[in-house]
């Protein structure tokens, strides 16, 4: 009796050795379930990624009906499948939206189609305002809640500047050049106004944020400069960063990559790698070395006049296929998604499903668009906006002067 159970227990740990190893080593899978609602059945495909570190899921859900829907879970399920519990689902006409039901009920976000376009829940909210609004107090009955459906505001001033201090993330700072150094904005906190020149400098075009840390080149200098200054936004906190030789004022960042910054010198034809972290800078470039270049894939040796003729700027890594199928719109690269914009529209296609795009939201004079941390960041006409999938479209600031001024106006630090 004792050797059965002896076996017994050998086979139900080396089942879970199996399983334990095949959770450690698993980067991706794909799966295909089905969930029923109002006796309408859905198809569910399910694909899992690990992309940078993150847990990335991407859904497309299709029913009898042709409808489908797309979807992206940034939640760390410790590699489960089918994390798709349930789908609460509503229609009106030509429109209908799902609330897909996660595992633990997190969060998630709701996803709709109007005329057989897929859009989103803020998109939806522009042009049918009164229905949405009828589905979200159902699904508040139903006891679900997510961040993005409280569409309040909260607005302060200070100075000339109109901000919306519970838009900013819990993990971000928001620096906003204001000509004699940066404000910073945190949430739920009042602006800092760090201030580091005594002349006024109109045009911020000599300062780069390094992850999180800002670069700011002292203008002060007239003509060259050989001080930095290093400003760290959730210490509040400024150091120096003093140079042995000095550099042309005639100068610009052309990138940022695995925590250091790239310089060009336009002046004295040089190239320079800058570590914050570190405090140190090197020259990495000049006329008989030619210049280093990151196309968003790999490092190449360039002419260092291809930098000096025209502005060059280091590249990001879309896929030839993405580009192709998308030439005529404008691409800005997430994680496990790209944003796609084109006539005032706002897209997302997914890593998983790159024959599909999601409309966002629509909104025109779009200038200074980012993307960090899978949350796309612009201006638009006189405010800075932030869109997030757990948050939608929200506004960050206002003030008249970006109707005039927008260039290099803002960076966004996150902490890891």
């Amino acid at each position: 009796m004792k050797k059965p159970l002896k076996l017994l227990g050998m086979i139900v740990l080396l089942f879970f050795v199996y399983q334990f190893i095949v959770l450690l080593f698993i980067n991706q899978f794909s799966t295909s379930y089905k969930r029923v609602v109002k006796n309408e059945v859905f198809q569910v495909q399910e694909e899992f990624q690990i992309i940078n570190g993150k847990h990335v899921y991407s859904f497309e859900l299709s029913n009898q009906k042709q409808q489908t829907y797309h979807f992206q879970v940034y939640e760390n399920y410790n590699k489960q499948r089918e994390i798709l519990d349930k789908i609460e689902w509503f229609e009106q006409g030509d429109i209908s939206c799902i609330y897909p039901v996660l595992k633990d009920k997190r969060p998630s976000e709701m996803v709709c189609q109007k005329k057989q376009k897929e859009v989103s829940f803020s998109y939806l909210l522009e042009k049918e305002e009164a229905w949405i609004k009828k589905v979200l107090n159902q699904l508040d009955k139903r006891g679900y809640q997510n961040p993005a459906w409280n569409l309040e505001n909260e607005l302060k001033t200070y100075k000339k500047i109109s901000y919306y201090p519970k838009n900013i993330g819990e993990n971000q700072v928001f620096s906003f050049w204001n000509y004699q150094g940066v404000y910073l904005l945190a949430k739920n906190s009042k602006i800092k106004d760090k201030k580091l020149f005594k002349i006024d400098k109109y045009e911020n075009d000599k300062s780069i944020l390094v992850e999180d840390i800002l670069l700011v080149i002292d203008s002060d200098q007239q003509y060259d400069f050989n001080q930095i200054y290093l400003l760290f936004p959730f210490t509040n906190q400024v150091e120096k960063m003093v140079l042995k030789e000095k550099i042309s004022q005639d100068s610009y960042f052309i990138g940022t990559l695995d925590g250091k910054a790239y310089l060009i010198d336009r002046k004295n034809k040089k190239e320079y790698e800058i570590n914050p972290k570190k405090k140190e800078i090197i020259q990495i470039g000049d006329t008989s070395s030619n210049a280093k270049y990151y196309d968003g894939e790999k490092w190449s040796v360039r002419n260092i006049y291809d930098f000096l003729q025209q502005d060059t700027y280091f590249g990001t890594k879309i896929s030839s296929k993405l580009k192709k199928k998308y030439a005529s719109y404008q691409l800005y690269r997430g994680i496990g998604r790209t944003y796609l914009i084109k006539d005032n529209c706002v897209y997302y296609s997914s890593d998983a499903y790159p024959n599909k795009k999601v409309l966002l939201f629509s909104i025109d004079d779009m200038k200074e668009i980012t993307v960090n941390e899978n949350q796309l960041f612009f201006i638009s006409h006189n405010t800075l906006y932030k869109y997030s999938i757990e948050n939608g479209l929200r506004p960050i600031l206002s003030t008249r002067e970006l109707e005039f001024n927008a260039k290099n106006r803002y960076s966004v630090a996150f902490k890891n």
